[in-house]
């Protein structure tokens, strides 16, 4: 039990590390990110180690997402685009405080060449929708499903902000762990593929 209790402290350490609160928090209707308890799976030697999110010179994995406003989305709905994603959710201070940039960006960005989903980790899309409203931000949602976060994000806990940046053959060109994600280091990745496209 007491050892129990100890990882548990420590797994909210390191997302907490992840994530800082640089910004103001948002109130509202949020709902913190829920973690499944209890052991993760044992892995298999049999299998292939499903954990292990897809790298850098990887084709990108393909999802089909709940999108905010409606619909949804599909990787294949950014073919021969530039595509950046960006990991976050409502409750991680340094997501919200990177968005106004990323907002910018997409404003200036020809979006026949590329652009921008924002996978929130919330817990419904109508979270992710009422925040988009307050805070009028007018960026591309969607809601990050299990498949689609071990995928990309590996199995466990995930530490946000994160960024994958998708080349226009469906590669993934850049991956932006919690260290080093954020809208100037992707708009960087950005115009070095928009350089060698010519």
């Amino acid at each position: 039990m007491a050892i129990t209790v100890a990882l548990l402290a420590g797994a909210v350490a390191l997302t907490l590390a992840g994530c800082p609160s640089d910004g103001p928090e948002d109130i509202g209707t949020i709902t913190p990110i829920e973690t499944p308890e209890g052991p993760g799976p044992v892995e298999s030697a049999e299998a292939p180690d499903s954990s292990i999110p897809a790298e850098e010179g990887q084709r990108a994995p393909d999802f089909t997402l709940k999108k905010a406003g409606g619909g949804e989305v599909s990787l294949s709905d950014y073919e021969g685009k530039i595509l950046v994603i960006d990991f976050w959710s409502t409750t991680c201070g340094g997501c919200i405080a990177d968005m106004p940039a990323y907002q910018e960006l997409y404003n200036q960005w020809d979006h026949d060449e590329v652009e921008y989903l924002g996978m929130s980790l919330d817990t419904r899309i109508e979270i992710v929708e009422g925040f988009l409203e307050r805070k009028g931000f007018e960026l591309p949602m969607a809601l990050l499903d299990d498949e689609t976060r071990t995928a990309y994000l590996g199995d466990g806990i995930a530490r946000i902000p994160q960024a994958r940046v998708i080349d226009a053959h469906g590669v993934m060109a850049a991956v932006l762990g919690p260290g080093e994600a954020g809208a100037e280091k992707a708009a960087e990745v950005v115009d070095r593929l928009l350089a060698e496209a010519g």
